[in-house]
């Protein structure tokens, strides 16, 4: 077991990488259980179990939570030499759902046949841990191989013929098993054991919020008001493909499935609203950490003043980012905050 576990670098919007410090020398004394409501890559998440905290992981989106399924709440299991071959062996049951719908969309066909014919090996992966490090591993290399790391453009294939673009990032035009092979290593190499016993949810948590027991903190780094940060839309595809929704209609050029895709409430205009709700409910838990940004909507001083309906303390930690950090939100010059209340 990897004594010194290291998180796959995610290449995801939004993404806390360069505040995980910040975030958790924050963290009150006396903490031992914790609560991501939002835990996006998991970065976080994974800062808190190597602090040795008991760590309970939600998202919404299935990614995100097998995400939390396979280096968050697994302390023990990894993919072995056997496993990986399996994955790779032509399987004569496999479905043609995405490469049928998605060929030359953001992958070739080639790719598209590997997709299908990888699902079906994972599917015979018995134990839930394997299976999510086998999906999670995957879904990391498919962001990988689209330029802009999300799925709300048509022109991925495209980007990947154009000399600028994979200069710039020559992981896009490499091949998809190769790029498979090394991320199993890297997520397998992530997992390790802080002999808590930590869990993974999908939920949302306006749902879910008061079914969490014996928390101490909860740690809110909800989608940013105002900052079109739909997450549901932006990773679509590797919802679609984790779930294998070969039965759904699936809508306009980038083949969303939106019948299964719920749009957060903190990403509309019921934003306040639904801040509100989470407060409300979260009030029983006696620390909370909130991460927010100065282009949100609410304000600062409106959240702040939203939380001291129900905590009367509030702590302000802030960075101002010196360059954009991926989103609408994470601008260069904007200031990141984190809130610290109890």
């Amino acid at each position: 077991m990897n004594n010194d576990p290291k998180f796959p670098m995610p290449q995801y919007l939004g993404s806390k990488t360069k505040y995980i410090e910040h975030i958790t020398s924050h963290v009150p004394d006396g903490v031992r259980t914790v609560l991501d409501a939002f835990s996006g890559s998991g970065i976080v998440s994974f800062a808190f179990k190597k602090c040795g905290f008991r760590v309970v992981t939600n998202d919404m989106l299935t990614y995100n939570a097998t995400i939390g399924k396979a280096l968050i709440e697994n302390n023990f299991v990894m993919l072995d030499d056997c496993d990986v071959s399996m994955l790779f062996e032509e399987n004569k049951d496999k479905d043609n759902f995405i490469e049928r719908e998605f060929t030359d969309l953001f992958y070739t066909r080639e790719e598209c046949y590997f997709l299908d014919n990888l699902h079906a090996n994972i599917m015979r992966l018995t134990d839930p841990y394997k299976r999510a490090l086998a999906f999670s591993s995957i879904g990391r290399t498919l962001i990988r191989k689209v330029l802009f790391a999300y799925f709300c453009h048509t022109k991925a294939l495209e980007y990947r013929k154009i000399e600028k673009h994979y200069k710039r990032n020559p992981v896009i035009n490499a091949d998809i098993k190769t790029l498979y092979r090394q991320y199993i290593d890297e997520y397998n190499k992530a997992v390790f054991n802080n002999h808590q016993q930590n869990r993974s949810t999908c939920t949302d948590i306006l749902v879910s919020a008061t079914d969490y027991e014996a928390i101490d903190m909860v740690y809110m780094d909800p989608p940013y008001g105002g900052t079109h940060s739909d997450y549901g839309s932006y990773y679509h595809f590797l919802e679609t493909y984790i779930n294998y929704w070969k039965d759904e209609k699936l809508f306009n050029k980038t083949k969303q499935p939106k019948n299964r895709l719920e749009k957060s409430k903190f990403a509309t205009k019921n934003s306040v609203a639904a801040l509100d709700e989470m407060f409300l409910k979260f009030s029983r838990i006696r620390y909370w950490m909130v991460s927010y940004n100065s282009n949100a909507t609410p304000n600062k001083d409106i959240l702040v003043s939203m939380i001291k309906k129900y905590k009367s303390n509030v702590d302000i930690h802030d960075i101002v980012l010196e360059n954009n950090n991926g989103g609408m939100g994470l601008r260069k010059n904007s200031t990141e905050f984190l809130f610290v209340c109890y």
